[in-house]
């Protein structure tokens, strides 16, 4: 059985990012909302462009698309390997994919099926040898549980070494794994010394780890293994693993907090752990301390002054914002949802931050719409078809 998660990009170039005002925030309002539509995509004028190469899993793996390529072409072949997920799998330099294998076990509906990770594959997406792949044996199962976080993410720490958990008897769950660092090209490992459980700021200074044994949130010093700052779950709310919390200057992260018995707020901390702001208030509409917004998805600009999100509120529609931080403004696209009445609007920067790639489901049976979104000229551009969507882009 396969399970079809797409790959998320975890890690951005970095550049420089203007301090924030450090002042009060009211922590219930949010940040003001404008709208700014885009329209209907268009056939991008003479002359345009876009740089470097967009990633994009297809019908036959992983494949790119270039500005002066006819049509996308297959980078790595991925086919029949039993891939369970790639979540996190993205090298920092998108150039080599790492997935977990093996083997899954349903019951009850599948609602919580069981993964048995037996290898890990490293797939070489730079387009050179499409074919070029690495077994790396693993032995690691744990129970998806969809009210907590589910999936293990494989965390890059460099683009040499990863951080994935590892079982030596009996079995085990995410929360009492035994993590590993791994160099995937030579196969050296050995224990990881922090919780598996956390996100790592992209310059390797801060993790936020969690302890099962206190139930709390810590953000730590990752070098001294200092506690900055301690959180507990009614102020800092698991989010996805494969959701970017970090912006790629590492000088802040965003996190759920609960507000109330249905009401939640998305906030904003610096990299000290200090509170913000509160970026936008939501109606989970379940009291379930641990229920987070449906489909929420973060990615972040390279420069680190603006993101993309989206996610479900008590409105009938999904909410889709462009977030500045400099303005501390929401910006509403008024994009609208596809031939199934679905939102797919997934974004992933450029590497210099001026356009947006996306793919749009077109129908059944039909192949789904490539397109690029150019805040320069504030217009969707078409560039292609493909049966898949978009995880990255990267220069090439």
């Amino acid at each position: 059985m396969k399970f079809p998660h797409l790959f998320l990009t975890l890690v951005a170039l970095l550049f420089a990012l203007p301090t924030l005002p450090m002042t009060a925030q009211d922590t219930s309002a949010g940040w003001p909302v404008e709208t700014r539509c885009v329209g209907e995509p268009t056939t991008p004028p003479e002359g345009w462009t876009f740089p470097g190469a967009i990633l994009m899993g297809g019908p036959y793996g992983i494949h790119g698309l270039k500005a002066d390529w006819d049509t996308t072409h297959v980078l790595a072949f991925t086919g029949g390997y039993d891939l369970i997920h790639a979540n996190g799998g993205l090298s920092p330099d998108m150039k080599w994919l790492l997935a977990a294998a093996g083997d899954v076990e349903c019951s009850g509906g599948c609602f919580h099926p069981t993964f048995y990770i037996n290898k890990l594959l490293l797939f070489n997406i730079t387009g050179i040898n499409p074919r070029e792949v690495y077994t790396i044996p693993w032995n690691f199962s744990y129970t998806d549980s969809i009210a907590l976080w589910g999936i293990p993410p494989i965390v890059w720490t460099d683009n040499e070494h990863i951080v994935y958990p590892i079982q030596s008897e009996g079995w085990s769950s995410v929360d009492n794994a035994v993590p590993y660092t791994l160099n995937p090209f030579t196969q050296e490992k050995k224990l990881w010394g922090n919780k598996y459980y956390l996100r790592t700021s992209p310059d390797h200074s801060r993790n936020l780890v969690y302890d099962e044994a206190d139930n709390l949130y810590r953000l730590q010093d990752a070098k001294s293994g200092e506690i900055i700052r301690t959180f507990d779950l009614k102020e800092f709310l698991p989010m996805p693993e494969f959701t970017q919390v970090w912006s790629p200057n590492s000088a802040y992260f965003l996190n759920i907090r609960r507000i109330e018995e249905y009401i939640v707020e998305l906030v904003l901390f610096d990299r000290n752990g200090v509170l913000n702001s509160s970026v936008l208030t939501i109606n989970t509409h379940s009291p379930n301390p641990f229920y987070l917004p449906n489909d929420l998805s973060i990615s972040w600009s390279p420069n680190s002054d603006s993101f993309w999100m989206k996610i479900y509120d008590e409105s009938p529609d999904r909410k889709r914002y462009m977030v500045n931080l400099p303005n501390q403004r929401l910006t509403d696209l008024c994009l609208p949802l596809d031939k199934q009445n679905m939102d797919r609007w997934e974004f992933v920067w450029s590497p210099e931050g001026n356009q947006l790639a996306t793919t749009i489901y077109q129908g059944r049976n039909e192949l789904s719409e490539n397109l690029v979104f150019d805040l320069v000229d504030w217009k969707l551009y078409r560039i292609g078809y493909i049966d898949g969507s978009v995880f990255g882009w990267r220069e090439d």
